[in-house]
Order: structure tokens, then C-alpha cells, then sequence
């Protein structure tokens, strides 16, 4: 049985393949600033209230490096789903800027949604 878990050069893909993929994931890193940016200025405003609050710094700021990996994590694969859909369904090599948005929407309403909670929730 053949292996279709080969990487695009193992399967012979053309050179213009390669690099339409690696463009692909330029695409995505260019983006992860903007990314980074919205949800930390929404993110940063809930913590910055919750200090303000006298909300205990220590853990809070450690929730909130851990939400940011997660959110970086989910992110990343954004960028995966793209390339593998190229490889192995022969879509058309283009970066999914659909994906990034719809990714990039859901990601700020979920912290607008935590930081509404947490910060209406008693301290």
C-alpha cells in the first residue's frame, strides 16, 4: 500500500508547488502579529481592569500568558489546515483568508467573552 503521508518533495511535487506552499505559510506568520495584537489589546484590558481591581497580579498574569500560547497554538493550526488541504486534496494553493478572519473573529469573541465573565464574576 503506498504511504500518502509524504512531505510534497518526497512525492515529487513540482518546485512551483514548494513554493506556493512556503507562501502559504509566510502568509499565515505575516498575520500572527495582527492576530497577537487584537487579542492582546483585548485581552490586556480585561487584565488591566482586574488589576486595577485588585485582582492578585501573580495568577492572572500566568492565565494569561497560558491563554495567549493556546491562542498562538490554535493559530498555527489555521496555517497547517491550509497547507495539508493543498497536499493532500489537491486544493488550489492559495492561503485561506476566510480561515484567517473566521479564526481571528472567533478568537476575540471568545476573550471578549472570558474577560466579560471573569470580570463580572465577584472578586
Amino acid at each position: 500500500m503506498e504511504n500518502i503521508y509524504k512531505a510534497p518533495e518526497a512525492m515529487g511535487a513540482p518546485i512551483e508547488i514548494k513554493d506556493e506552499l512556503m507562501e502559504i505559510i509566510r502568509f499565515w506568520e505575516r498575520k500572527r502579529m495582527l492576530y497577537n495584537t487584537l487579542l492582546g489589546l483585548v485581552g490586556g484590558g480585561f487584565f488591566l481592569y482586574l488589576v486595577l481591581s485588585s485582582a492578585p497580579f501573580l495568577p492572572l498574569f500566568i492565565a494569561c500568558i497560558i491563554y495567549g500560547l493556546g491562542a498562538n497554538m490554535m493559530y498555527t493550526l489555521g496555517a497547517y489546515l491550509n497547507v495539508y488541504s493543498v497536499v493532500m486534496f489537491q486544493t488550489q494553493a492559495k492561503a485561506w483568508k476566510a480561515l484567517l478572519y473566521s479564526g481571528l473573529s472567533l478568537s476575540l469573541i471568545l476573550t471578549l467573552t472570558l474577560g466579560w465573565a471573569i470580570c463580572s464574576a465577584p472578586l
